[in-house]
């Protein structure tokens, strides 16, 4: 895929992290969801694999892939996952009924979303596109800021219908991605001024063939190719950030992605991409982290801006600027 139009060279990039602050799950709140779901306690096999094994992906690939597992232990893994995801969003919607006492101002974070916006109003330009990834797969932009100037918008995929404080409902919120054939006849990036794209599918998917499409495990980029509207959403996070001097900010990603690394280290080092990251973690301790991660080295080369805050410090729940915001907003918006 090649781009026809010019990028807002404002590109953001959500990890795992990024829901915590809504009151999402930590990776061993996820692990203990699974672990304690009704299916997996009546097969031994898995719930001894998980007694060992307290990386909920790990997990999921070791029974998936291959053939050590049967149909029933496959199945029972799978919807024990995406039980666990039912209850993340369940937390997710709850975080609307907290009102003025929500740690971070949603509000807040939603102006922030809209400055990554192709919008003339945003970038000047009437032929600017943004962009918003995200390696997460549940549904909490899709409930708090779909109000936004960026619709909770799938490329190739209609919008669904999920409001802030609402149950999930399977009949309205569910999606069945498009056959290969189905995707050739459209352009994906020609129906808004901004996208958000969640490159590693969603929990709420399912493939044409009725099965869940979530990317989880090892071997992403394997399971990214086997579905066509996954593929295009690769081809589209390379695209975009080879573009050329596109400033990436990166919040609460801990790179351990490979393939995502890959792309952006490919990025910084042929076109000019610049790396913002916000992580609360000491900066020393951040480098030593990175650079142990695949890429890590060439992606620390293109740091350029490095925020030590949580995100409830930028964007506090009581509202109004800060000077953590000031920072960013002049380090990462107003910067030449």
């Amino acid at each position: 895929m090649s781009l026809t139009f010019e990028t807002n060279k404002h590109v953001l990039l959500t990890g795992s992290g990024f829901t915590r602050n809504f009151g999402g799950f930590l990776a061993n709140e996820m692990w203990a969801w699974i672990f304690n779901d009704p299916k997996i306690g009546v097969q031994p096999k898995l719930n001894n694999l998980l007694k060992n094994d307290f990386d909920y992906e790990s997990v999921y690939y070791k029974v998936t892939d291959g053939n050590d597992f049967n149909e029933d232990e496959k199945r029972a893994i799978t919807e024990a996952i995406h039980n666990a995801y039912k209850k993340l969003d369940d937390k997710i919607k709850d975080y609307y009924s907290l009102g003025t006492r929500q740690p971070v101002n949603i509000s807040d974070v939603c102006k922030f979303i809209d400055r990554f916006s192709g919008i003339p109003a945003i970038t000047g330009n009437n032929n600017t596109k943004g962009f918003f990834f995200t390696l997460n797969q549940d549904l909490l932009i899709e409930r708090y800021f779909s109000s936004s100037n960026m619709p909770a918008l799938y490329v190739n995929q209609p919008t669904i219908q999920i409001y802030q404080n609402k149950d999930y409902q399977e009949s309205t919120c569910s999606v069945t991605l498009a056959l290969a054939a189905d995707m050739e006849k459209t352009n994906p990036l020609s129906s808004s001024k901004f996208f958000y794209v969640k490159v590693h599918g969603s929990w709420n998917w399912y493939s044409s063939d009725g099965v869940r499409k979530m990317v989880i495990g090892r071997n992403k980029l394997n399971q990214i190719n086997t579905e066509p509207i996954l593929t295009e959403y690769s081809d589209i996070f390379r695209e975009v950030l080879s573009s050329g001097n596109i400033r990436l900010f990166v919040i609460d990603y801990g790179f351990g992605d490979e393939h995502i690394n890959q792309v952006i280290a490919d990025a910084v080092e042929q076109n000019s991409l610049k790396l913002y990251v916000l992580n609360p973690a000491d900066p020393a301790a951040f480098r030593d982290g990175l650079c142990k991660r695949p890429f890590g080295q060439t992606l620390f080369s293109g740091l350029v801006g490095y925020y030590p805050f949580d995100l409830s410090t930028v964007f506090p729940g009581s509202g109004g600027s800060t000077k953590e915001y000031e920072l960013i907003h002049g380090h990462f918006f107003n910067a030449i």
